[in-house]
């Protein structure tokens, strides 16, 4: 794969987990009780911690359009998309293995095959980086 195919594929992948991004924190911030119901028992008081969270996709999603628009010049955009990648990974593996009750679940199974995507997608993602940026690797 060229580095034009490697840049062509990064600028579709980032604008594309922009938009999911930017859906589910949008709904994270705007209906976080909503979202906590679906994950589980009712909530609790103020969910804070949703809106947070959904805050941060819609940080992450403006840094992925940022990508999207010169992936060869914003690479430090790409390699922070990867990072929150990873850490999204790590947060639906801790939800669906430990935070959540112990019967499992369809939401349960949800989490865990989107630490797996988000695995796939930072994996994915650094590749293409790489064979856009050869020289920026060794």
């Amino acid at each position: 794969m060229s580095a034009r195919d490697a840049a062509a594929r990064l600028r579709a992948l980032m604008v594309l987990l922009a938009l999911w991004d930017t859906c589910i924190g949008v709904y994270a911030v705007l209906f976080p009780s909503h979202l906590e119901r679906l994950l589980g028992p009712e909530p609790q008081g103020e969910p804070i911690f949703v809106r947070g969270v959904g805050a941060m996709w819609l940080f992450v999603a403006y840094i992925q359009l940022l990508a999207f628009r010169n992936p060869d010049k914003n690479a430090c955009a790409i390699r922070l998309s990867v990072v929150f990648r990873l850490t999204e990974a790590a947060f639906c593996t801790a939800e669906a293995l430990f935070l959540l009750g112990p019967p499992a679940n369809t939401v349960r199974i949800v989490l865990a095959v989107f630490a797996v995507l988000n695995v796939f997608i930072a994996f994915i993602t650094s590749q293409w980086l790489r064979l856009l940026r050869p020289e920026a690797e060794q």
